[in-house]
């Protein structure tokens, strides 16, 4: 699962999941407070959307919680490469290869097993380093006393002895040894599986207000391995941590309190919209199809292909057992799953040779058919003769160039990084900007002369050809690859990663910034495991006791599987590709039983069936966007650890972190729950799935033009000079170097010169490009009710030129004090003075509303000159803290707080508000209940995807428990009367209940369930319908 550009270095290595599968409701009382992530609700705690009393205003409690991740703290060692050095808790490896402190990886087994790590990683150090730190600068809100909590490995009957430190004033106010005897009882049923259990210890603090260090030391050898996971400071003393649960962030309480009443707020939107998805939202077809299922097919199907029909199966198809399916299905016309005309061919990069000779039968499928097919290029490459290979392109760019979909490229960017090592130079001193550009011009020329290697002619890096599907970076690259090119991008989600709804709105607002499409690589991973059913992939045993657990009960639960189908069809997917595409049939045992489908193939022949019967899915309806920087390089569950793989976490990951919290609460909240396969990954989001992610780039210079100079169908393509040579220099190993690190004993090596291996070589194949389309940034933007800019932005004229006009159209801009450099203050109506200030609670004023609980963290902002805008919240000294000015028909909304993030870098309770006034009535639909949802809209009216993502608990190995109670009953209400509405999936009416000018109905989901329901409206406008 590792995506970034180097391949699978194991989602082996990528964490799993789960442990409890019940946590039993803690009796401390909720906390408030925030820092470094997320917060947390136990399984079997359901956030029930029900009327329930106000919270009474009260004043701060005076409580800080600084939550800080040991993987997002600076010092760790570094590769040549500028990565950090790998140290795993299943390899256990000695300084000499692990030196300082190293990321741990994410976890395996051992780590899901005990509900996973707190964030996405943790630090490690060998048992026998002896000098290594990592440090994190903090600022400490409040002066008192205050305890240092820490999570790590304690190790039976060892010590694994570290030091944690913190500075102020540059003397050590802090010093406390951890590790040195056992927490943890050494009969632990944890402990005696693995030797060791994450245990919390706690010394006490006496800290001022203001600047500090904590420091995690290695000071001396111990007995085990070091393995930190977190740290936390709070003056609550009556604070006890749990597993990875986080404390009740004051946002988070907020936004808790108010999803459970929904107390209206008035909206910051343009009352006037148009109900209509608007044209630029419209997907573009692929290979003249709206939605298809690429299929790996068993080469025993072209082998048979000559054979009779009746002798034979008559549709491209795999499965295990092969002789079973044949004898079963040979001849046969109707055929679960592969009868479908959605499913369509991919084969492996290795037999394109031998698949696209004149006379082959599939090259004689793809005439007679006219079949769309892909080429998967996973871990495989084709050697071709020059006649060979100028053939096979001729082919893909000529006669079957409407046929082809493309290369798809899973978990990696076009599977070229043993070219990395030599030839990408990067390093912790560049910038996001330069590193992303470091990135596409090493993609795009070694991924040119791989093909230029294969076809033996100029191919440019055919980028809208390549289907890249990333997993881990995902969020960092989507909007990179389309913008250089890519058409259909491929997403991979696993069930370790948090918030699927979020990664989503990426991948589909980078298709719809650049005219593109998506596809999603459906895998049923769990981070080291994965389900499976078949003989060729069941790991067990003690070859897999660390790691890689494949087999039917591992990995993710069936809802989980069967959530993914419905979730990314809804949300727009063009294309979904199975990695196990064999792992659909099987022939139970013991004993004598027929063959069939088994678990997984039943969930998938269902789902074909629906997208058959089906097909009118509508549009997603997202009327929020979020801008961000086109190289923002931020991903919750990045591999390695770091942005681009060398550029260190700071405020802007965590204000980004921070805005999407509060975009799908309670996803972060949830994210601090033991690891299951289903709460994580699907978010019961109190605003719903209505967000898309764009950035604020320049319309492409360039593209990859895809074919080269002579690819027209018949033409005669001559390889270039310098092909061979170009060939040669792929793959060759490169010397190895010593380690460059920085927190332990070896010097720091000098940063890598950036400028090295962006230019190609003259002997690299030459790299063709026309000029791109020009993005109608116009209908872009006019396409959202509201744009919320999220992270540090460098705006440029046009940026800014292009906000300023769609603020005047009648949008909604949502900016606060961090980013607003270079704007005109008559858009913003205010200045900043210079001046900061302190708080920690607010007051809104806006009219009508029942008063808020927005006391919480310390938070310091900019105080304010006002020139027109007027103020929507205010601090207890009457300061403003929110304010609105009204453009035209539009509005800026202006926060004061830099990064709207309090002093412990965790979002405040007046931000969570201020954003609550803009998400809460923009889609046009309000939906009920402690559900997930999605709004499309289609030719009908309007659908509903309703996923109750509770009641079911999967542990990481072992079969899924099932809470029978947690059936959700969800409410949907529409301003207009509705004519009619069906589940389409169980294809039952639904009452609807008319009052009034709004329509509402009632329907309940059983636990781990989906609902898709058509609503039919006697209109199609709502709320006047204005601008689009």
């Amino acid at each position: 699962m590792r995506s970034r550009a180097f391949g699978k270095i194991a989602f082996t290595l990528l964490a799993s999941f789960i442990t409890a599968l019940c946590v039993p409701v803690s009796s401390t009382p909720p906390f408030v407070g925030p820092l470094l992530h997320s917060e947390t609700e136990p399984p079997g705690l359901h956030l029930h959307v029900s009327t329930s009393p106000r919270p009474q205003v009260s004043p701060s409690s005076g409580l800080e919680y600084l939550w800080c991740e040991s993987e997002d703290m600076r010092g760790f060692a570094t590769q040549p490469n500028g990565e950090p050095v790998l140290n795993p808790s299943w390899r256990d490896l000695p300084r000499a290869q692990a030196p300082g402190w190293g990321m741990n990886g994410t976890g395996t087994s051992a780590e899901w097993t005990q509900g996973g790590e707190s964030g996405w990683n943790s630090a490690a150090a060998s048992v026998d380093e002896t000098q290594a730190t990592i440090y994190q600068n903090v600022e400490i809100p409040r002066a008192g006393q205050y305890r240092v909590w820490t999570r790590y490995a304690d190790w039976a009957n060892k010590t694994e002895n570290f030091v944690i430190t913190i500075t102020q004033r540059e003397h050590e106010v802090f010093r406390h040894e951890f590790g040195t005897k056992d927490l943890i009882d050494v009969h632990d049923e944890v402990s005696m599986y693995w030797r060791w259990a994450f245990t919390w210890d706690n010394a006490t603090a006496q800290l001022e207000k203001g600047p500090a260090r904590i420091s995690i030391a290695i000071e001396k050898p111990a007995q085990a391995r070091r393995h930190v996971d977190c740290v936390v400071l709070t003056n609550d003393l009556a604070y006890v941590p749990n597993g990875r649960l986080k404390p009740d962030f004051a946002a988070m309480r907020y936004l808790r309190d108010w999803s459970n009443n929904r107390a209206p707020l008035n909206s910051l939107l343009d009352p006037n919209f148009s109900s209509e998805a608007p044209a630029i939202w419209q997907r573009p077809t692929v290979a003249g199809r709206d939605f298809l299922i690429p299929w790996n097919i068993a080469p025993e199907f072209w082998k048979l292909y000559d054979n009779p029909p009746a002798e034979r199966p008559l549709y491209p198809f795999n499965a295990e057992p092969i002789d079973q399916f044949v004898q079963k299905y040979k001849g046969a016309r109707e055929v679960p799953i592969f009868s479908s005309k959605l499913v369509v061919p991919v084969i492996h990069i290795p037999n394109l040779p031998e698949y696209l000779k004149e006379g082959s039968p599939f090259l004689r499928y793809l005439r007679e058919t006219k079949s769309p097919f892909a080429v998967l290029i996973n871990y495989g490459s084709a050697g071709m003769s020059d006649a060979d290979g100028q053939a096979v392109w001729n082919l893909l760019n000529g006669e079957l160039k409407d046929q082809f979909i493309g290369w798809i490229s899973g978990e990696s960017i076009g599977y070229v990084w043993e070219s990395a090592a030599a030839e990408l130079k990067v390093s912790d001193a560049m910038s996001r900007r330069e590193l992303l550009d470091a990135y596409r011009n090493f993609y795009t020329n070694a991924i040119a002369r791989k093909w230029a290697g294969i076809f033996h002619t100029d191919t440019g890096a055919m980028w809208d050809k390549l289907i890249p599907a990333q997993s881990t970076s995902s969020t960092s690259f989507a909007h990179a690859l389309t913008n250089w090119g890519v058409r259909l991008l491929g997403i991979e989600t696993a069930a370790v990663q948090p918030m699927f709804a979020m990664r989503t709105a990426f991948t589909r607002g980078a298709a719809r910034q650049y005219g593109g499409n998506f596809l999603y690589y459906h895998a049923p991973n769990f981070g080291d495991t994965a389900t499976t059913f078949t003989k060729a992939q069941n790991f067990a045993g003690p070859d897999n006791f660390f790691h890689s657990r494949y087999g039917v009960t591992m990995g993710p639960s069936l809802s989980w599987y069967r959530k993914s189908y419905y979730f990314y069809y809804m949300s727009g997917a063009a294309a979904i590709y199975l990695e196990q595409g064999s792992d659909q049939f099987f022939k139970p045992g013991p004993g004598e039983h027929e063959f069939q489908l088994n678990p997984l193939g039943r969930i998938t022949d269902e789902f074909v069936r629906f997208a058959e019967k089906h097909p009118d899915r509508g549009t997603p309806y997202t009327p929020v966007a979020f801008l961000l920087d086109p190289a923002h390089g931020w991903e919750m569950t990045d591999y390695p650890q770091w942005p681009f793989g060398v550029s260190q976490i700071n405020r802007n990951d965590r204000a980004l972190r921070e805005l999407f919290s509060v975009a799908y609460f309670p996803g972060t909240v949830v994210e601090g729950e033991p690891a299951t396969g289903d709460r994580q990954a699907f978010v019961n989001g109190t605003f719903g799935d209505i967000f898309d992610v764009l950035v604020a780039s320049s319309n492409p210079e360039v593209k990859s033009a895809g074919q080269g100079p002579s690819s027209r169908a018949g033409g005669v393509v001559k390889a270039p000079q310098k092909i061979e040579e170009a060939k040669s220099r792929q793959s060759k190993p490169t010397k190895s170097e010593p380690w460059v690190y920085e927190g332990s004993n070896l010097t720091r090596s000098a940063s890598p010169t950036p400028a090295a291996a962006t230019t190609p070589s003259p002997t690299e194949p030459r790299i063709t490009t026309t000029p791109a389309s020009p993005i109608n940034y116009t209908a872009l933007l006019g396409s959202y009710r509201a744009v919320v800019v999220g992270g540090r932005l460098d705006w440029t004229t046009p940026w800014v030129q292009r906000i300023t006009a769609y603020v005047k159209s009648g949008g909604t801009v949502v900016l606060n004090a961090a980013q607003i450099k270079d704007f005109p203050t008559e858009l913003l109506g205010l200045r900043l003075t210079g001046v900061t200030a302190e708080a920690d609670n607010a007051r809104c004023l806006s009219t009508g509303e029942a008063a808020q609980n927005l006391n919480g963290q310390m938070f310091r902002y900019e105080k304010l000159e006002l020139k027109g805008a007027t103020p929507l919240i205010i601090s207890d000294s009457g300061d403003p803290l929110v304010t609105v000015n009204r453009i035209g028909n539009g509005k800026v909304v202006f926060a004061a707080l830099p990064d709207l993030l309090g002093e412990d870098e965790r979002v405040t309770p007046f931000a969570a508000h201020m954003l609550a006034h803009v998400f809460a009535d923009a889609a046009p639909i309000k939906v009920n209940g402690d559900v997930e949802y999605l709004i499309n809209r289609n030719a009908q009216g309007w659908l509903v995807t309703l996923i109750n993502n509770n009641g079911v608990y999967k542990p990481q190995q072992g079969m899924a428990q099932v809470d029978r109670t947690a059936v959700v009953t969800a409410t949907l209400t529409l301003s207009q009367e509705i004519k009619t509405a069906i589940d389409l999936i169980s294809e039952k009416s639904l009452d609807v209940k008319n009052q009034q000018g709004e329509s509402v109905i009632r329907i309940s989901i059983p636990p781990g369930g989906v609902s898709i329901v058509q609503l039919q409206a006697q209109s199609t406008q709502t709320r006047g319908g204005g601008h689009d």
